[in-house]
């Protein structure tokens, strides 16, 4: 009992300081829902593009978290969940090569415009 009471202790602390950190950095938070035609032969190839965007961006100064969701039962849905340390590395990254690259290569299956959306930390 008294050790799930330290953690307890343990993990809202660690939130708490998290949240006091990111009211200080003004992180900012990036969805972008995309959505592709299936090429012929399968989404293994867009798959793979999509998963190399997540590798090199990852690498990104500033950070913090890059996913890419696959919508349940619709496999061609995408969205890109990002979390930056800042506005700047936000933008680095938007203006990095290789995602020049991943928006070149993607556009011909785009199904739709990207949807991103830009997001900071309610306060």
């Amino acid at each position: 009992m008294v050790r799930y009471l330290l953690l307890l202790c343990l993990i809202a602390g660690m939130i708490s300081a998290w949240i006091a950190v990111a009211q200080q950095v003004k992180m900012v938070y990036a969805v972008t829902h995309i959505d592709v035609i299936p090429p012929p032969g399968g989404l293994s190839e867009i798959n793979k593009l999509l998963l190399q965007y997540a590798a090199d961006s990852r690498k990104d100064p500033g950070s913090i978290r890059f996913d890419i969701l696959v919508q349940d039962g619709r496999v061609n849905h995408f969205t890109v969940v990002e979390e930056w340390q800042s506005r700047e590395a936000f933008e680095a990254h938007n203006a990095a090569a290789h995602t020049r690259a991943f928006r070149e290569k993607l556009h011909p299956s785009l199904g739709s415009p990207f949807d991103e959306r830009v997001h900071n930390l309610l306060q």
